[in-house]
């Protein structure tokens, strides 16, 4: 008898369907990042500074820029170490005087010798730009002003004031990007990515209904064949943990807050910590981490506490460990609404970016997967397991810059946030959602690849040990 296989022809179209969407939506929310290299440059070094910029004052700076896409103009800003009043509005036009970027800052909140950030985020050509700050309601005596450099000519072609113009350049910071290669070939890359797929799609299936064996096939099988005992499992496991409880599911959206608070009001006020939007850096981290220590700790569990269900009933065992996972993945989910509260709260940017978040998660979710099966036959095998990775967890949080900048660790030290896969999970989260931004493309590779390993190791060590469960659960 012919063996049916997980992948037959609608599904093998449902994957190609899916990556087609996938690639386009990330096309569209990581374009700029992918497709351009980061480029930084401006006029730095001012030799003084512009007279107040009283109510109505208009200051301009004509730009070329020398780069393809704008993230970012940084305006170097001085307020005379004073509280001023009024405020400033700055925009950036094209050469037809169309608006690209606007934005309006209070004057009180304008520190001294600070850098006022207009983002862009535009792709930009040869033509001349202009950077326009226009003043409102700045009183003599109680205005700010904008420092320039009248010795370099290096972002443009000189500024003025109220049609005056003068030698020199404001002093500017710019975030830009220089178009690569990959924006011409992404495209192409997909469809011969797509081909490849869907070749190696249809060799699995043939191979499969042949009678042929392979450890993901099977493990694809399984999953496939047994996803109802599996949906049963989950649903167990998340309605015992609030069972009895008075608030219920309610704890899945408390817990984060409660300890994002704890955590900011220690390390905000007794650990100082210069980290802007600090709540938010702090939620991200604690959220994901939270996930990947309850995930694997249920994992690891997971052999040993459903041995007298797996003396008695036949199935595969390592169905214990995906359900503990996916249990704990509702909890992430949910987890997620306190963490867009706190977005709304503290005025983060929501961008396209937003897009990118499952990939994240679904990367976090296969390595929590890879890391049960090695934590559940350890368990097995050596009782000890458990203390040890209590201990390890630890290790593991504080390796982790999940309250502190990573900017404190020694440059002799890095390596370690290079290895640390939750580092990586936990820096991808943070980019997208305290700047807006795709993360760049090695984010990605390394996301994914830590993902793969962590599941292929497991997958592999689970496969070898299985039989012998029985002999010591």
């Amino acid at each position: 008898m012919e063996k049916q296989s997980v992948l037959d022809k609608k599904k093998i179209i449902l994957c190609i369907f899916i990556y087609f969407v996938v690639t386009i939506i990330f096309y569209y929310a990581a374009y700029e990042r992918i497709c351009y290299i980061e480029y930084q440059s401006g006029v730095g070094g001012s030799d003084g500074y512009l007279e107040e910029l009283s109510d109505g004052t208009v200051v301009t700076q004509d730009i070329c820029f020398d780069v393809d896409y704008v993230y970012e103009i940084g305006i170097s800003v001085a307020t005379f170490m004073r509280t001023n009043t009024g405020r400033i509005k700055i925009s950036l036009e094209d050469e037809n005087g169309k608006i690209i970027a606007a934005k309006t800052i209070e004057a009180e909140q304008i520190q001294d010798n600070s850098v006022e950030d207009l983002p862009v985020k535009k792709t930009v050509g040869d033509g001349i730009y202009t950077l326009k700050i226009i003043s409102e309601g700045g009183k003599k005596n109680a205005s700010i002003t904008l420092y320039r450099n009248s010795k370099v000519n290096y972002l443009g072609h000189g500024y003025s004031i109220d049609g005056r113009k003068y030698k020199g350049t404001l002093e500017l910071n710019l975030c830009g990007g220089i178009n690569k290669r990959l924006s011409r070939w992404y495209w192409p890359a997909v469809f011969i990515a797509g081909a490849i797929m869907l070749a190696v799609l249809c060799w699995t299936a043939e191979f499969a209904q042949g009678g042929g064996k392979n450890i993901l096939i099977n493990f694809l099988d399984n999953i496939s064949k047994y996803w109802f005992l599996i949906k049963q499992l989950v649903s167990r496991d998340f309605k015992t943990k609030y069972k009895r409880s008075v608030l219920g599911i309610c704890w899945s959206l408390l817990n984060p807050i409660m300890t994002m608070a704890v955590q900011y009001i220690i390390f905000s006020t007794i650990f100082r910590q210069n980290i802007e939007n600090f709540p938010l850096y702090l939620l991200c981290g604690s959220v994901l981490f939270t996930f990947f220590t309850d995930s694997a700790g249920n994992g690891l569990m997971s052999i040993v506490g459903n041995a007298s269900l797996i003396s008695k009933v036949y199935v595969p065992k390592y169905i214990y460990p995906v359900s503990k996972v996916l249990s704990t993945a509702i909890n992430l989910l949910l987890s997620m609404i306190p963490l867009l509260i706190v977005v709304f709260v503290t005025k983060a940017p929501v961008t396209k970016a937003y897009l990118l978040i499952p990939f994240v998660i679904v990367c976090l979710i296969v390595f929590c997967i890879g890391m049960s099966f090695l934590l559940s036959s350890a368990m097995v095998f050596f009782r000890d397991t458990q203390f040890l990775w209590g201990v390890m967890t630890i290790l593991w949080m504080y390796a982790t810059p999940l309250f502190y900048p990573e900017t404190i660790i020694p440059e002799h030290f890095r390596f370690i946030l290079d290895l640390n896969p939750m580092y990586h999970y936990v820096s991808f989260l943070r980019v997208i959602m305290l700047n807006g931004v795709s993360p760049y493309l090695y984010e990605y590779v390394y996301c994914m690849g830590f993902s793969l390993i962590a599941l292929w190791c497991g997958m592999i060590v689970y496969k070898k040990t299985e039989d012998k469960f029985i002999l010591y659960i």
